[in-house]
């Protein structure tokens, strides 16, 4: 298999008011970038070197007080030194975070409560932004120097998409949920973020001038099934618990938009094709393309198009 490069995504909700409906923070894209510009995603970027430095186990071993190393994974089984993808990446979902907007998920070292997810303050924040944006490294400088360390702990995993190989550069995408305990207004990099916004999940998927990447649309309409906080929390512990299946889609091209079928619709493993690197073309319209399982994105009249989700498995 090509090189798949390691990226995390940090989707951020809370309860504005208590009991009233989920919040959710998803970030504007600049016009001026070249990947995705102008769209709506949760924070999150690339994993780095600096994530994975052996320094952050001493940092985080010192820290985690009563857990031991290999039951939450901090350690590579097949090196002393090397930190687990487990951790790395949760790093990567923090420090991106805070290069886009602002909002930092660290705790202090004295702090014992790993299930409050709050915003650390700092002195000189927007300086220490600009110290992790153009060197990484300096996330481990920024902890060291406020005694404090990225919260890995409140970070669970979501999901995890992996770009189909009709895309030049393939990333293996994990998605981590965060439960803050209240909304964290963030400030946009203004490089490539240019608006930070808390809504409801209906707001971003029912609002027609938001444009939304696929893995976004999925997850959004997968956060809309849950009334509150509450309900969200006890899920995000149970999937967390177990591994997330990858999802590898597969686009293909009707006579009237675009389907992205994911595993478990009743023709994924017909359509799969590992090697493929063009996209599938059918004669057929979305409505005739449709089965009895269904696990896929719709989208009509393409480029100006209407979005819909089947899941029936």
């Amino acid at each position: 298999m090509p090189k798949l490069y390691n990226a995390s995504t940090l989707i951020l909700a809370a309860n504005h008011i208590k009991g009233q409906t989920i919040k959710i923070l998803a970030l504007k894209r600049a016009s001026e970038v070249s990947h995705m510009p102008n769209a709506y995603v949760f924070p999150g970027g690339n994993h780095h070197a600096a994530d994975e430095h052996p320094d952050w186990l001493s940092l985080l071993s010192q820290h985690e007080c009563d857990v031991k190393l290999n039951i939450v994974g901090f350690v590579d089984e097949s090196s002393d030194i090397q930190i687990s993808k487990a951790v790395s990446t949760r790093i990567t979902a923090i420090r991106e975070t805070f290069e886009e907007c602002g909002i930092l998920i660290c705790r202090h070292k004295n702090d014992s409560c790993c299930n409050k997810i709050n915003d650390y303050n700092i002195v000189d924040k927007n300086i220490w932004r600009k110290k992790v944006h153009n060197d990484p490294y300096e996330f481990l400088n920024l902890c060291r120097t406020f005694e404090c360390f990225p919260n890995i702990k409140g970070l669970y995993l979501f999901s995890n998409w992996i770009t189909p190989k009709i895309y030049p550069r393939r990333y293996d995408c994990k998605f981590f949920i965060a439960i803050m305990d209240q909304v964290t207004e963030g400030k946009a990099d203004n490089i490539e973020i240019k608006k930070v916004e808390w809504q409801s999940v209906n707001y971003f998927i029912e609002n027609n001038s938001i444009f939304l990447p696929p893995p976004q649309v999925y997850e959004l309409n997968k956060l809309k099934m849950f009334k509150n906080i509450e309900t969200l929390s006890t899920f995000i512990v149970d999937v967390d618990s177990n591994e997330c299946s990858p999802f590898i889609p597969i686009h293909a091209f009707t006579s009237d938009g675009m389907i992205i079928i994911l595993p478990g619709d009743e023709k994924y493993d017909e359509l799969f094709d590992e090697t493929r690197k063009n996209t599938l073309n059918f004669n057929y319209n979305i409505n005739e393309f449709r089965g009895n399982i269904m696990h896929r994105l719709e989208y009509r009249n393409m480029p100006d198009s209407s979005t819909d989700i089947k899941i029936d498995i």
